[in-house]
């Protein structure tokens, strides 16, 4: 074995890297895992009695390799200049062997030079426990030279470049998440550049990355806040993904190696001259090639479904042909695979003969094959809807996250589903069918729950195919076009025509298009006026966007309404010749500055209107005509302060209602002089709502009978100010907000069908009215948040026996409690067999009166539990009283317990009450993997033995800034417990340790014992602590063998530990 040395380079570093050999055989901290410890500060440390040794097996190649341990000093101290020998002195011990591995022999200063250990991918990979894609695998060459260069301080910019459909985004997002995860940078930012550049775009992505608000309004502005937080943040990777011509780094706002402490860059481009011009060496051109035929074979089966693997000779012989036709591509193995997915023989011979003679004209020969491979897939859609839908994907453009729901409106309004009868089985139907293309890799899934996005390559295609024949498709979105394209194209027999974002300056006067169905001219900025006659030449058009016709960069999606000031004084008017638009059957106006739009009452067929962001401050009457309107959107019309009487209720065939930061002063029934304005008892007279967002601002406006028993989803919030809430409803969600009078007798009628409840400021004589309500009232409440009631001592108060009453929120999951200032209990009393028996998650937040959070009693009823989450309650003593739990309790209590939180608990002294004793066998913490404190400043242990002895699920244990905690795990108490279950921890996977100052180790030989599945340790800050695994403690078992093995270990970080003096008091191995 070789002896641990010190190796010094030649240039300057703070870190400290101590790199140990080990051929033993008797240490073993892991397979094709490494070990890395981070020790800042260190005084001397020793592993082991005597001796320590690392070792590390590769599984791919079956040998030993190097196991290193890094000591990074972070703070330089004067009086921590020297300790043990010399370099020199270092330089000579590495000639020797030795038996045993000690740390603090020699200990380097703060100003020597080290040589940090580079790793290889080999190293990376085996950090990852398994989670890495295939394709590292496929393109390992390219992988090795991209992480070369990652860790080369010469070089700040790789390109990467490969052919549409390669494998670059996926490549790049792999290499983006091995390299944080392995600790290579701190931060790695993912940003799409595309073909038409968008500065401020990039610029808020790589900002909304880092958590930065710009409040600049020029992209000079923003570019030198940007170019100011990456250079004060080290070993950040930004990935510039799709990038199709020169990128100005500084004009965005990125350092490029700026004083060492600029970005490392990532680019991925299709073009290989694209990385000379950016000033590439040749040697950080990294291209990504074409799997060969193994390659294809294996990565075109995995997605082609599990019969290819029982296949006879001849079908083998015929899927590997299909195989072969997709030329090593892999977007076009990935489509024909999933597109053929268990498919039977004769399926494959067709495919086989289509894609030989399926060769698109007019592009280069590597499109050829993709297009080819696509149009399989594309032709193997179950359904005209599906193909439809997938045409519909590329109106967009390039890059852009495509909203499911304006896929839905557009197929709504042009007439794709003939069998639907409601808006909301429209949206579903294209749910279904969004996931099929997704499914097919037909189209990717997006940042967001609700967009998706389309591959470069593949809208390239859909619109090849959308351009010709009876599809008809003008698609020139996002282009940048300054001038409106040439008349004739569009008017030949044009049926979709998209020039979304672009800057076109004027219109024509009149647009011939008689076959026109969806014209699309949103974030077109510039013009101003749209000709009279303009719309006069397209009677069969349903589907209008001219949304973001104005202001569409400060009136973005969470819409700013103090950025109003920086639109044109102008407003947007409709022309005469909308009238003549009598099929229309979608309208988009989203953030238009407009002026009269009366004139849409002349649109009877018209079925969905949107009005999101725009200042109107009138709804004219005239919309009240719009008897076919399934669909009225006046979300954040901030300026809307008039709907006339009766105009929502003659709306009869209204689906959805969306009024979100709206219309808000509704009529009070009876008073005179609201008889103008409309109110809330139009809403219960239409029949087929099924969707209702809506404010009202003054509770007398809620009439006395507020029956909606239609509206599946609603979202309506009564009383002053604003609450974070979705605009677009997925659920039943009632908000009550500052009421200073009773609670409306309405309110009632709503209460019986709300799942998701929000009180706040509420009087506590409203809190009773409302949670104390007949039994039933609530009983489908799932969620509950309560806030700032002030004068609130109990939350549940009982004025029947339990065994009387019926159950109270027995449909509850979900339970807030956030600056509850006079909350001393959630409830004082037994609640009735049934109650509160779902309820998963309980969070208290500032709650500065509550000093126990789970009660005996309330334990009884909550046996559902997950998670426990408590912060900030400056008088919470305990968590869970055990107590008074007796052990003739038939029912298992917090068996079903995952997770628990806390955080700013100063007063908890104890986190299970009454834990210490043997804990009856009703109690069950089996499924236990989570506990993370913080902030719990006179808590002395966590675990009561007796506790710890039922912990055998958990993972993962984080504690920090406990300033008086002594032990994890209470030593072996006096009273009786049971004797042969230890207090261990045998499926602990992570432990991190920080700022506890009386903390003397982690655990006790005898416990380290049971850690076999411990991956990462985590240590810093603990200035008492002298060893992590110390001598076994009084009463614990004594065996001969007193080495520890811990097999899964591949991390260790040890920081700013002043006084450590060994990691263990015995071998490890």
């Amino acid at each position: 074995m070789h002896a641990l040395t010190w190796q010094f380079g030649a240039n300057s570093k703070k870190d400290h890297t101590i790199v140990s050999k080990s051929r033993s055989e008797d240490v073993n901290f892991g397979a094709s895992t490494s070990i890395l410890n981070e020790v800042s500060g260190a005084g001397n440390i020793t592993s082991g009695a005597s001796t320590s040794t690392l070792k590390q097996k590769s599984r791919a190649e079956g040998v030993t390799s190097i196991a290193s341990t890094s000591i990074m000093n972070e703070k330089s101290r004067a009086n921590d200049a020297t300790s043990g020998a010399s370099a020199s002195a270092t330089s000579r011990s590495m000639k020797r062997k030795a038996e045993a591995v000690t740390f603090g022999a020699s200990k380097p200063t703060a100003n020597e030079n080290v040589v940090l250990q580079k790793k290889t991918v080999g190293e990376i990979i085996a950090q990852q426990r398994g989670l890495v894609n295939q394709i590292i695998s496929d393109q390992r060459e390219a992988v090795d030279q991209i992480f070369d260069a990652l860790q080369d301080d010469s070089c700040a910019i790789i390109g990467m470049y490969g052919m549409g459909g390669i494998g670059k985004t996926t490549l790049a997002k792999e290499i983006g998440r091995m390299a944080e995860t392995s600790g290579l940078f701190n931060k790695v930012i993912f940003a799409v550049v595309s073909r038409n550049m968008d500065v401020r775009k990039i610029q808020g992505r790589i900002g909304d990355m880092l958590g930065l608000y710009f409040q600049e309004e020029s992209e000079m502005g923003r570019a030198g806040r940007l170019f100011e937080r990456l250079t004060t943040q080290e070993r950040i990777l930004l990935i510039l993904d799709d990038v199709w011509n020169f990128v100005n780094f500084k004009e965005i706002g990125i350092p490029v190696n700026f004083k060492g402490k600029g970005c490392k860059i990532l680019i991925t481009t299709r073009q290989r001259n694209l990385c000379s011009t950016m000033l590439l060496i040749k040697t950080n051109e990294i291209p990504l090639r074409l799997l060969s035929e193994e390659e294809s074979w294996n990565l075109f089966k995995s997605n082609a479904g599990s019969l290819t693997d029982t296949f006879s000779p001849q079908q083998d012989d015929v899927a590997m042909k299909v195989a072969r036709e997709c030329g090593g591509l892999p977007l076009a193995l990935v489509t024909v695979g999933r597109a053929l997915r268990n498919k039977d023989l004769e399926l494959w011979k067709a495919a086989l003969q289509q894609l030989k003679k399926s060769r698109p004209l007019n592009i280069n020969y590597n499109e050829k094959d993709i297009f080819s491979c696509l149009k399989l897939s594309y032709d193997h859609l179950q359904s005209e809807e599906a193909k439809e839908c997938f045409l519909l994907c590329c109106l967009f453009p390039e890059d852009h996250d495509i909203k499911i729901e304006d896929i839905a409106r557009n197929a709504l309004g042009k007439g794709m589903f003939t069998d639907v009868e409601t808006m909301e089985e429209a949206r579903r139907e294209t749910r279904w069918i969004i996931r099929n293309l997704t499914d097919c890799c037909l189209l990717l899934d997006s940042s967001t729950a609700d967009s998706v996005r389309m591959h470069d390559m593949v809208r390239d295609f859909a619109i090849s195919m959308a351009s010709t024949g009876e599809h008809g498709f003008v698609i020139k979105a996002g282009l940048g076009l300054k001038e409106w394209p040439n008349q004739e194209t569009l008017e030949r027999n044009a049926v979709i025509i998209s020039l979304m974002a672009n800057h076109i300056q004027s219109l024509p006067d009149c647009l011939i298009c008689p076959k026109l169905e969806i014209l699309l001219l949103a974030e077109n900025e510039v013009f101003e006026v749209i000709p009279e006659g303009f719309f006069l030449g397209m009677p069969t058009l349903r589907v209008l966007d001219l949304s973001e016709k104005i202001g569409a960069r400060s009136l973005n999606r969470y819409f700013e309404p103090d950025k109003w000031t920086s639109m044109p004084s102008s407003s947007f008017k409709l022309p005469s010749s909308f009238e003549a638009l009598v099929n229309l059957r979608t309208l988009h106006l989203n953030h238009c500055k407009l002026d009269d739009v009366a004139i849409l009452g002349k649109l009877k067929r018209l079925e969905v209107l949107s009005f999101y962001g725009c200042d109107i401050e009138e709804l004219p009457n005239e919309i009240g005509e719009l008897v076919n309107l399934r669909s009225l959107d006046l979300n954040f019309c901030q300026k809307l302060k008039t709907v006339p009487a009766t105009l929502i209720s003659r709306l009869s065939r209204l689906e959805e209602l969306y009024m979100w930061e709206s219309f808000h002063q509704w009529a009070i029934q009876g008073m005179v002089e609201d008889t103008s304005k409309a109110c809330l008892s139009e809403i219960t007279s239409l029949s087929r709502l099924t969707t209702l967002c809506v404010l009202v601002s003054n509770p007398e406006s809620v009439p006395r009978k507020f029956h909606i028993p239609n509206v599946q989803k609603f979202e309506i919030v009564i009383g002053k100010g604003y609450d974070s809430v979705t605009c677009y409803p997925n659920s039943r969600s009632l908000s009550l907000r500052q009421i200073k009078t009773s609670i409306p007798e309405g309110v009632k009628d709503i209460l019986q069908n709300t799942e998701d409840m929000r009180l706040f400021c509420l009087y506590d004589e409203m809190i009773r009215s409302i949670l104390d309500v007949d039994p039933g009232t609530l009983n489908n409440l799932r969620y509950l948040k309560v806030v700032a009631c002030m004068e609130t001592p109990f939350l549940l108060s009982m004025n029947q026996s339990a065994s009387d009453a019926p159950a109270i929120l027995a449909a509850l999951e979900s339970l807030h409690l956030h600056l509850m200032s006079e909350l001393f209990l959630i409830c004082p009393k037994l609640l009735p067999v049934g109650s509160l028996h779902k309820l998963k998650l309980l969070k208290v937040q500032s709650c500065k009166r509550m000093w126990i959070a789970i009660t005996a009693t309330l334990l009884r009823r909550l046996l559902s539990l997950e998670e426990v989450e408590v912060t900030w309650c400056e008088q919470m003593s305990s968590i869970f009283d055990l107590g008074n739990i007796s052990s003739e309790n038939q029912q298992f209590l917090l068996s079903n317990l995952r997770i628990i939180r806390l955080n700013g608990l100063e007063s908890l002294r104890t986190i299970w009450r009454g834990g210490v004793k043997p804990l009856p066998p009703s109690v069950r913490l089996a499924k236990l993997t989570v506990v993370e404190l913080s902030s719990c400043g006179r808590l002395t242990v966590i675990f009561p033995y007796s506790i710890a002895q039922n912990l055998l699920q958990l993972e993962v244990l984080k504690i920090n800034c406990c300033n008086k905690l002594e032990s994890i795990v209470e030593e072996r108490p006096d009273v009786s417990v049971d004797q042969y279950q230890p207090a261990c921890f045998p499926n602990l996977r992570i432990i991190e340790v920080s700022e506890c100052s009386r903390l003397r180790k982690l655990f006790s030989v005898a416990k380290a014992r049971y850690l076999q599945q411990l991956k990462e340790i985590n240590i810093s800050s603990c200035k008492d602590m002298v060893e992590l695994i110390s001598h076994d403690e009084e009463g614990e078992e004594d065996t001969e063998d007193k080495r520890i093995s811990l097999p899964e270990l591949y991390s260790m970080k040890i920081k700013d530990m002043s006084s450590i003096n060994r990691l263990c008091a015995t071998e490890v191995s």
